[in-house]
């Protein structure tokens, strides 16, 4: 109201002040619009109970939850063991796996406090909805993990005349940054928070950890991932395949993983 009056008041006067005035209110206005878009999208972090809970349900609902059924024909004997699948997950595993997830991730932060290790959560404004009686709110869309893990190096090591078993005994372990989880939300996705996530992490890993390179491992299935880190500048090995352990519905496994670098 204030900033109407001033216009109405500098309007009586001479065109040439009219003009400015109107210049530096659109100014103002973009810079809030600006301002407004930059601040939409916070990257930090966990710093409460509320945080990590989630975080797990994030993670649940990207790598765990059953995949939906699009069509169930009567008598299909298939379709009854993916609704009697989904309903067991909905009522019971769900609630277990969520649990399971946040008592990981809590219990390795507390661990791994004081050391190379960091987990950034993507939190998305939402203005609520004051006729619904909905404060404003930052929903979760988005995590990564990052850390630092052990890969062996066969730089030292002359392969001339050596059989494979003795080739491996001479390898050393190296330190190297490494990308563990990155996930946004379905709905979420391709509106920049995976690049917003990823380069949280690479910033952290150059300015803070002083590393020079970063690893992440992929699984050879997952197109949309491999395209994502190849469009951000990471690069792999046509033959370099390294199995990893991922975690899926309360189950450790071993998976093959592509390895995709970035040095700095």
């Amino acid at each position: 109201m204030r900033i109407q009056m001033f216009e109405k008041k500098i309007r009586t006067r001479t065109p040439g002040i009219n003009f400015l005035a109107s210049t530096l209110l659109f100014t103002l206005a973009a810079a809030l619009s600006i301002a407004s878009s930059v601040s939409a999208l916070l990257v930090a972090p966990p710093s409460s109970n509320s945080d990590w809970r989630d975080l797990a349900t994030l993670l649940v609902n990207t790598f765990d939850e059953p995949s939906v059924i699009n069509a169930v024909e009567e008598n299909n004997n298939k379709g009854f063991l993916q609704t009697l699948e989904l309903a067991q997950w909905n009522l019971i595993e769900k609630f277990l796996t969520e649990q399971f997830t946040y008592n990981q991730y809590v219990k390795n932060a507390k661990k791994m406090k004081g050391t190379k290790y960091g987990i950034y959560l993507a939190k998305e404004y939402n203005p609520g909805s004051p006729e619904n009686d909905v404060r404003p709110f930052y929903e979760t869309v988005g995590m990564v993990e990052i850390g630092m893990t052990l890969e062996p190096s066969v730089e030292s090591c002359d392969e001339d005349g050596l059989k494979e078993e003795e080739i491996i005994a001479e390898m050393k372990l190296r330190p190297r940054a490494t990308i563990g989880v990155l996930c946004v939300q379905t709905a979420s996705q391709k509106s920049g928070i995976g690049e917003a996530l990823l380069h949280k992490c690479e910033e952290v890993i150059v300015n803070t950890w002083d590393e020079k390179g970063i690893v992440v491992e992929v699984e050879p299935d997952n197109v949309a991932a491999l395209g994502f880190f190849s469009k951000q500048g990471y690069t792999r090995n046509a033959d370099e395949m390294r199995n990893a352990t991922v975690c899926r519905k309360r189950m450790m496994e071993e998976r093959p993983h592509f390895i995709l670098r970035k040095f700095f």
